[in-house]
């Protein structure tokens, strides 16, 4: 009985891997997860190279964990299934009640070390006064939401040491925000801040740049979508309350100049609310380089390196400054000494959160 039963499972379990395989190429193939927000792997090419190398076989195990028939769904079980084992972390996400949270562990300090020389350099080079804000995570901000047991580095810690070697003004975001914790400073799903929580560190950066900041009663605030599942929940299908995305509009009139060269004239593109990706509905994506002009004569120029926690807080800085330059470090190789010193800065504002400033090496390109 025994060994008919061991055959039965066999059986139906070769016959379940044979069905699934079947589905694996009658199915329509997805080039891009909305879930993840990532394109998919390809069916590899077949060569005798590539198959007496090795190399097919890992590219078709890419191929087949990311197209395997109702991925989203067996995500999803084996999410839960962590979670009701009471795992502390899942796929590099801190698992909170109704939140998510990034790690923050395991810090390069020879890398450190560089970025700050590069820092460094950069402000030895350049025309303007240089402004340097590391924007804590949400993890540091609600740390008392974290799960038992979870090893995080003390961001707070981490910030200090970098701003007590840089040669240039640093913005103490942490205790900024800290004194707003219990507003909605962070979505629960997410790696960035939101809008307001961009708002009070427009706040802090302007007092410390010694700019006049506008006040929170002279924008309408309006909610524009409320359906938002972030960075965090797009690596385990996780079961948590989606968040809300609001705009903040002074009504101001802008001009943006794209390094593609579009030129439009708001901060926002309604498209991406119903996409995946809603926090592209700042600034339409990613650009490398980005102009903005304002409406306000006050010959202030604001040059901006920065990462994408700026995107939803440009339109504050927009009606601060006179022109506003947008840069991102991942998508150019040009001198960027050079660079900022032909746009005429009159302040350089050097704006990342923790967890991408410890990780991103082109950092390193500001003192080339």
């Amino acid at each position: 009985m025994k060994k008919y039963l061991n055959g039965l499972i066999t059986t139906m379990f070769l016959l379940f891997l044979a069905f699934m395989f079947f589905l694996l190429f009658l199915l329509p193939k997805k080039s891009f997860s909305e879930t993840e927000n990532r394109y998919l792997a390809r069916f590899p090419e077949i060569s005798v190279i590539k198959v007496s190398n090795g190399s097919f076989g890992e590219d078709f195990e890419t191929f087949l964990c990311d197209n395997f028939p109702f991925r989203d769904g067996f995500i999803s079980i084996r999410t839960n299934i962590l979670r009701l084992m009471q795992n502390t972390e899942i796929n590099g996400v801190y698992v909170g009640d109704d939140i998510l949270f990034d790690t923050f562990e395991n810090i390069d300090k020879e890398l450190e070390k560089n970025q700050i020389q590069a820092i460094n350099s950069f402000v030895g080079k350049v025309d303007a006064p240089v402004y340097f804000a590391i924007a804590p995570n949400s993890l540091y901000i609600n740390s008392d939401m974290l799960p038992p047991n979870a090893q995080v580095v003390d961001q707070k810690s981490y910030i200090d040491n970098i701003y007590n070697s840089i040669d240039c003004p640093s913005v103490d975001l942490c205790t900024q925000l800290t004194t707003f914790k219990d507003e909605y400073l962070y979505y629960r799903t997410d790696h960035h801040w939101t809008t307001l929580g961009a708002f009070y560190a427009y706040e802090k950066i302007c007092a410390d740049m010694h700019v006049t900041a506008s006040s929170i009663t002279d924008y309408e605030i309006e909610e524009v979508s409320d359906s938002f599942l972030g960075t965090f929940h797009s690596k385990g299908n996780f079961s948590v309350s989606p968040d809300t995305i609001y705009k903040f509009d002074n009504g101001g009139k802008v001009s943006l100049e794209y390094d593609n060269g579009a030129v439009t004239e708001t901060f926002y593109y309604d498209e991406f609310l119903s996409k995946k990706d809603k926090y592209s509905y700042f600034l339409g994506g990613t650009p490398a380089f980005l102009k903005i002009s304002s409406g306000i004569n006050n010959g202030k120029t604001l040059v901006v390196i920065k990462d994408s926690y700026s995107h939803c807080m440009a339109p504050f800085l927009a009606s601060s400054f006179e022109t506003v330059y947008l840069i991102d470090l991942r998508y150019l190789n040009n001198d960027i000494v050079e660079m900022v010193n032909e746009l005429g800065a009159t302040h350089i504002l050097v704006l990342y959160n923790a967890k991408t400033f410890s990780e991103d090496r082109n950092i390193l390109k500001m003192g080339m």
